[in-house]
């Protein structure tokens, strides 16, 4: 892989920021993928993989959470943060009453919020909770 096909096939998948992005995503420093192209050939495995993550973004399937971009993050985000305020509005009285703040919630706080709503035996609260489980999986 050359390096204009690694820019290419990244800034298609990551957008602004690819660097980061896939560095993070492989556990690399990201002046290691800088000097990928330059200094330093582009690994095979970095094509195998950047060839498999086009592939599911043109199939329409969602990428695994340390591939998704910061924008679709953030995006991610706050809708978590808004399910977990619709939880708290409609069902504080029933296992919520010990958090606060749903506001600045995070992975894991949504992920307690998730449980007590699957477990209140509601219909309505376990699709919520389920919807809330799949959203922090992502972030």
């Amino acid at each position: 892989m050359d390096r204009s096909t690694l820019h290419s096939q990244s800034e298609q998948l990551f957008g602004w920021g690819w660097q980061r992005a896939l560095a993070s995503g492989l556990g690399l420093d990201d002046r290691t993928v800088r000097r990928w192209g330059n200094d330093i050939p582009v690994p095979q495995y970095v094509d195998a993989l950047l060839e498999s993550l086009v592939a599911l973004r043109r199939a329409g399937a969602p990428l695994p959470g340390r591939w998704t971009s910061s924008r679709e993050r953030r995006g991610a985000r706050r809708e978590l943060q808004r399910l977990c305020a619709l939880a708290f509005s409609e069902y504080r009285a029933g296992g919520l009453d010990n958090l606060a703040a749903p506001e600045r919630f995070g992975r894991r706080q949504a992920m307690i919020v998730a449980e007590a709503l699957e477990s209140q035996g509601n219909v309505p609260a376990f699709r919520l909770g389920r919807q809330i489980r799949d959203l922090a999986r992502r972030c």
